[in-house]
């Protein structure tokens, strides 16, 4: 029995120096593995870097509703109302791009030969694509073309004609024209809804064109600028 026992402990002593080199390349490995194993916090930044939509398709889209100076043609025997959608995609910071079109409703009340009421009801319309660059937060420079068709009562030294087929009816002319627009924007809001007024020029107007002049003034309200 005496003899066994150093027997054992010279065979431990033997053994420690394995034990031990075993015991490092486990710490060693395990200090590895954490180490190449994300965190959960990073695994969670990943997460929401890959679920944020901030820049995809759908939250670049911006969205414009305008009516311009016939705001204030809703009264009386006369009655002229236009509306501008737009939609457009926001390139980067400061520039964006998409289409835009109006279309306007147009009561207009003359008189004919036995001094009767006669209606004129007529349409204008166009679309086309724009384009907008942002100076600050509050003023932009925007410019637009477009293809637009007017609609108007046929005249003879400034009166009104006649259908002669059917006295109730005003005969009417359609002229389709370019329009290039240049202007300058204010906006004031969030960058989610806010409201803008827009002056603009056509560059393109001629006077004997259906489109009263040159100059347009809108108002409306905007999304996601």
């Amino acid at each position: 029995m005496r003899k066994i026992v150093p027997i054992c402990v010279l065979a431990c002593m033997s053994l420690l120096p394995q034990v031990l080199e075993a015991q490092t390349k486990t710490k060693k490995k395990t200090t590895e593995d954490t180490e190449s194993a994300p965190s959960k916090s990073s695994k969670s930044n990943q997460s929401d870097d890959y679920f944020d939509e901030s820049g995809d398709f759908k939250h670049r889209l911006q969205y414009m509703f305008h009516t311009n100076q016939s705001i204030f043609q809703i009264f009386g025997s006369n009655f002229y109302l236009r509306l501008d959608p737009s939609v457009g995609y926001k390139i980067n910071k400061w520039a964006s791009a998409g289409l835009t079109g109006a279309v306007a409703y147009k009561y207009t009340r003359y008189t004919g030969p036995s001094n009767e009421p006669i209606i004129l009801k007529a349409y204008d319309y166009n679309f086309g694509v724009y384009a907008r660059a942002k100076l600050t937060n509050a003023f932009y420079l925007h410019t637009d073309y477009k293809s637009a068709t007017y609609e108007e009562a046929d005249q003879i030294n400034g009166r009104a004609i006649i259908d002669p087929n059917n006295t109730s009816r005003i005969l009417t002319i359609k002229q389709t024209t370019p329009e290039l627009n240049f202007g300058v924007v204010y906006r004031s809001g969030t960058a989610g809804w806010g409201y803008e007024m827009m002056l603009l020029y056509d560059f393109l107007y001629k006077p004997t064109y259906l489109k009263p002049n040159p100059l347009d003034l809108k108002i409306g309200f905007t999304y996601n600028f």
